[in-house]
């Protein structure tokens, strides 16, 4: 959003807001509002400006909408130029496949990769879940290089891309102990037990 939207966006919170305020709090009566539109319709030169500007501040929105919407598209997306024309690459499937390449280490459970790209470059963040058994500083760099190196040689980007790790879980390995049963308790087990008079 552009500083004339943004300001355009904040005067008509405010008066809207406090219009509303008055409002509700018996400030203003509906006789006022009826002078101050009967005020404006003997004007036309009030009439045109307040036209104008209504129309400037629908303008606005739309066009606040309209670049929010081209953002979130720009986004999902990897775009350059091949020998022949544009090529893009979706957002998801650039984490699907770091997703494939990970969880080939045996240390690692559970892999949520999420990809972002903007101006600064492309930046990922892997949520994963360990097994007890790993060197998490050791494990993590090694994770970071392979994902690094994959991505630039896969994408062909020449600027750094930021991979940052959370790990979300570790898993310990369970540990089966044996439930003693009621039988086991009471000795030895003897055949008709529950026959006895």
């Amino acid at each position: 959003m552009g500083f004339f939207s943004a300001l355009i966006y904040i005067l008509v919170s405010f008066f809207t807001g406090g219009m509303l305020i008055l409002i509700s709090i018996n400030y203003l009566q509906a006789v006022e509002f009826e002078s101050i539109l009967s005020l404006v319709q003997t004007m036309p030169n009030l009439r045109i400006v307040i036209g104008l500007l209504g129309l400037l501040i629908v303008l606005m929105c739309i066009r606040t909408i309209q670049n929010s919407i081209a953002k979130s598209q720009r986004e999902k997306t990897i775009a350059f130029e091949g020998s022949c024309g544009q090529v893009s690459i979706s957002l998801s499937a650039v984490e699907d496949m770091i997703k494939k390449l990970l969880l080939e280490f045996k240390e690692l459970k559970d892999v949520k990769p999420h990809v972002t790209a903007s101006k600064k470059g492309l930046q990922v963040t892997l949520r994963i879940v360990l097994s007890s058994y790993t060197n998490i500083p050791e494990f993590t760099a090694k994770i970071q290089n392979v994902v690094s190196a994959k991505l630039q040689s896969m994408l062909g980007l020449e600027e750094e891309i930021q991979i940052k790790v959370e790990i979300k879980k570790i898993l310990y390995p369970e540990t089966k102990v044996k439930e003693k049963t009621s039988d086991e308790d009471e000795g030895p087990n003897v055949p008709y037990r529950q026959y006895q008079t």
